[in-house]
């Protein structure tokens, strides 16, 4: 089977009425991890689309994760949110959720994964090899969009990373 990860630039993610939870938000202030043993990626999402729901509105399109980690060599931060969009804008959110009207990366290199779920390090390490060689900064940042899943395994993603300006 022939494989080959494409990897364009300049191009923009648009994503409008998301609910947001931030999962992992790790600053130099910490003394480590703090894991939950209960830890449920579908059940956290499930969650998610049920506070969408209690609200009013509906859950539209895939979920995405946002990574991201900054820091100037001292001090590191690393955060993954968890994003799903809704049909509108929901007001009165309680935490641990937020709500943002639009969310935008403006000026990303992009590739679509189509793959075994642990295979999908090579792109990103792809774009960050790509970015080396074409001498192109990248903040930091991802935003994972989850588009299908098989019960193989085999998912297909798409992902943005930012490019600095």
């Amino acid at each position: 089977m022939y494989r080959k990860i494409d990897i364009q630039k300049s191009k923009s993610l648009r994503l409008d009425n998301v609910l947001m939870k931030d999962i992992i938000n790790i600053t130099e202030a910490d003394t480590g991890v703090q894991e939950e043993d209960d830890f449920s990626l579908g059940f956290e999402v499930e969650k998610m689309d049920n506070e969408i729901r209690t609200k009013g509105a509906n859950q539209i399109g895939p979920l995405i994760q946002y990574s991201g980690a900054s820091g100037d060599g001292d001090a590191l931060a690393i955060k993954v949110t968890l994003m799903l969009q809704a049909d509108r804008y929901i007001n009165n959110i309680r935490a641990p959720y937020r709500m943002e009207s639009v969310v935008q990366a403006k000026n990303c290199m992009y590739t679509r994964f189509t793959g075994a779920e642990e295979d999908i390090q090579y792109a990103y390490q792809k774009m960050q090899v790509t970015a080396y060689e074409e001498n192109i900064k990248l903040k930091g940042s991802s935003y994972t969009i989850f588009l299908d899943s098989d019960d193989e395994g085999n998912i297909t993603a798409d992902i943005f990373m930012e490019i600095e300006k």
